[in-house]
């Protein structure tokens, strides 16, 4: 197994592809608390310290997040495996003898290593903030709503996963791009509004891939004084509740990394 991501890691380590995107990941996550540490909010309710500080600097750095996650490894995800396609490497490796089954799994211990360090990042950031901007007699500490934690790590897994597949799916980078882009932002909510919504009108329209791991990272609204009480009337129930959305993801990636194992397997190289 670790000689799988060894290969995988000499491949990339050295690719333009994955050094701008995991640079721009490094340079703009603590970017964004620099970003709203230093805007002048005047909301009721709502300071631009409290949105750094324990515990909201959790929840506000794992939304704010997720969308470079989005873009930057999902792109990267779908790269990572289209370019072994049109490269003809995928080829080349079962000549030099790998199976494919041994590929398709250093993708994935690769996938699951760069998540594991993509959310050590997010944490030491949330925590460097959160006590340098939390006051002394504030009840809250860096324990406190540490389980975004786990949750940011399945988002950053979900959004991967997705990108993976589609990449299997198609072969090709530019499609693959499309079709993730295209899934995400426009099919799934467009099944979920306008058809699902009218045909089985209640929660089931949230159980979807895409906003099951959008869940898991959602906006803050409990921690801001004007939209906790629209969030504890249960008005606000757009979002999946935690679990909801930890098992949900769970399912989607391995189904989604069990379909595109399928894939890679009935399909000619």
């Amino acid at each position: 197994m670790v000689h799988l991501l060894q290969l995988e890691w000499l491949k990339f380590r050295k690719n333009v592809v994955f050094q701008v995107l995991g640079g721009l990941y490094l340079l703009l996550l603590p970017m964004q608390l620099m970003a709203v540490k230093s805007m002048n909010i005047s909301i009721p309710g709502l300071t631009s310290n409290m949105l750094v500080q324990f515990p909201t600097v959790w929840s506000f750095l794992a939304y704010t997040g997720s969308w470079l996650v989005y873009f930057f490894w999902g792109f990267f995800a779908i790269f990572l495996m289209s370019n072994e396609f049109s490269q003809k490497t995928f080829r080349q490796n079962i000549i030099s003898g790998l199976t494919r089954a041994q590929i398709y799994v250093g993708k994935f211990e690769f996938v699951l290593l760069l998540c594991i360090l993509s959310t050590a990042y997010y944490a030491l950031w949330a925590i460097l903030f959160g006590m340098a901007n939390t006051t002394d007699d504030s009840s809250f500490g860096p324990l406190d709503r540490i389980d975004m934690i786990p949750r940011y790590l399945l988002m950053n897994l979900g959004y991967m996963s997705l990108g993976i597949f589609f990449a299997v799916l198609s072969r090709k980078t530019a499609m693959s791009v499309f079709l993730y882009f295209a899934y995400t932002l426009f099919l799934e909510p467009m099944i979920r509004w306008m058809f699902h919504r009218r045909i089985f009108d209640g929660r089931s329209m949230h159980f979807y891939p895409a906003n099951a791991f959008e869940d898991l990272t959602p906006l803050p609204l409990g921690d801001v004084s004007f939209t906790r009480d629209l969030v504890e009337q249960g008005e606000a129930g757009l979002y999946l509740s935690g679990s909801e959305s930890v098992v949900t993801s769970l399912i989607y990636i391995m189904l989604l990394w069990l379909a595109g194992y399928w894939l890679v397997k009935s399909k000619d190289l």
